[in-house]
């Protein structure tokens, strides 16, 4: 409402406060296409788009980082999420995609694709956004579809591989830690990823 009615300071207020940019109202329109719809609001664009350059920049190189051995994100199934901690314990995400058949059962299918959802805790503020990938502690179980996702690699914190998916409409479902008077926000996204040659054991050639 307040990007719609063009109060820009409040926008603002509200994005440094973790509200999330993503969300769609009933007709399936983020708050993006609506400050996109209204060209006389320039200063509300440059501080929706400003936050969400930010707030995307700082969560994707954590999140390659966190895979930086072994996969190299292509992108992303669904726009990146952004929850306050005050306000769960229980978050939804909603999504569309379309499902290619895959290996199951394996770290990496034999096309070396393999989809993985990021969760990191993160500080905000007007200057600065603070991404941590340890929020395993805080989330208590993540779901997709009604099947659990299970960490992707035990030694790689906040990562979990996806499984569930259903070609056209999907349901994350996250249940953390109770947490009314926290200041953390919870940004969640999932990505498709490939297989990395970087950290995976090399075959020495036979010799004739």
């Amino acid at each position: 409402m307040a990007c719609k009615n063009g109060h820009a300071q409040t926008a603002k207020l509200l994005l440094e406060h973790g509200a999330n940019f993503a969300l769609t109202n009933a007709e399936g329109i983020n708050v993006l296409r609506i400050v996109n719809q209204n060209v006389c609001q320039p200063k509300i664009h440059d501080i929706l788009i400003e936050h969400i350059v930010r707030v995307v920049s700082q969560f994707e190189s954590g999140a390659r980082n966190q895979v930086k051995h072994i996969a190299r994100i292509k992108y992303a199934l669904f726009p990146i999420q952004c929850f306050s901690l005050n306000e769960g314990p229980k978050y939804s995400i909603y999504f569309h995609h379309h499902v290619k058949l895959e290996s199951p059962g394996k770290t990496f299918p034999e096309n070396g694709s393999q989809n993985l959802l990021f969760i990191a805790r993160a500080a905000i503020n007007p200057s600065s956004v603070q991404c941590q990938f340890d929020a395993d502690t805080l989330v208590h179980s993540i779901y997709i579809n009604g099947v659990k996702q299970n960490l992707f690699n035990e030694n790689i914190n906040s990562v979990f591989k996806v499984s569930g998916l259903h070609n056209g409409s999907n349901k994350v479902t996250i249940a953390t830690a109770h947490c009314p008077e926290s200041e953390m926000k919870l940004i969640v996204c999932a990505y498709k990823v490939h297989r990395s040659m970087i950290g995976f054991p090399t075959q020495k050639l036979k010799r004739e």
